[in-house]
């Protein structure tokens, strides 16, 4: 009996080994946002995002990955906007009439899927929760040390939520955006 329990305790204390947690302050997630419309050619602009990671962790051992943002630390990056537009741009993006941040808190991934492609990269299927619906997702995902790095895209209204449309529509948000991240480990 006492060698079971000392062989649960080292298999346990093994399988904890494989779990990395995130890095939160050298992890990044950026979403970029393009306007289109009318007169988009020369009004409005492209939008940049930063979305931090609040919590997380790599499980290597089971091929899994779970991340959490707080939907109300997302910033606008957009360096070509000035301040006072940033500001108006986040609140807009937080309020009801995107992410309603305050009925929806948090964002998150749960892979439930992985496919090794080569030695350094794989294909990662999971489930993104956001703006109160829950879509599967997949996006490829390059490894070197202990950095992964990848891209995908999402469809805003997969996720219940209309793109930002202004001056009756000649100038909006397309409903595709663009998300790159870089998850660093320790």
């Amino acid at each position: 009996m006492r060698r079971l329990a000392v062989a649960l305790c080292f298999t346990a204390s093994l399988l904890a080994q494989e779990i990395k947690h995130i890095d939160l302050a050298n992890s990044r997630i950026e979403i970029r946002a393009y306007k289109s419309g009318l007169f988009s050619s020369f009004a409005g602009h492209n939008h940049v995002i930063e979305a931090p990671i609040s919590s997380g962790t790599i499980d290597e051992g089971r091929n899994i990955v779970e991340l959490t943002v707080r939907t109300n630390e997302m910033q606008v990056l957009s360096p070509e906007e000035s301040e006072k537009n940033r500001i108006e741009i986040r609140k807009t993006m937080l309020s009801d009439k995107l992410l309603d941040a305050e009925k929806y808190p948090t964002i998150s991934f749960r892979s439930t899927s992985f496919k090794q492609l080569t030695p350094e990269s794989a294909e990662v299927g999971g489930e993104l929760s956001l703006h109160g619906t829950v879509q599967r997702v997949t996006v490829m995902v390059r490894k070197v040390g202990d950095l992964y790095t990848g891209s995908g895209k999402l469809r805003q209204t997969h996720y219940g939520m209309k793109p930002v449309s202004i001056a009756g529509g000649t100038i909006k948000v397309k409903d595709e955006v663009e998300i790159d991240f870089s998850i660093a480990t320790k």
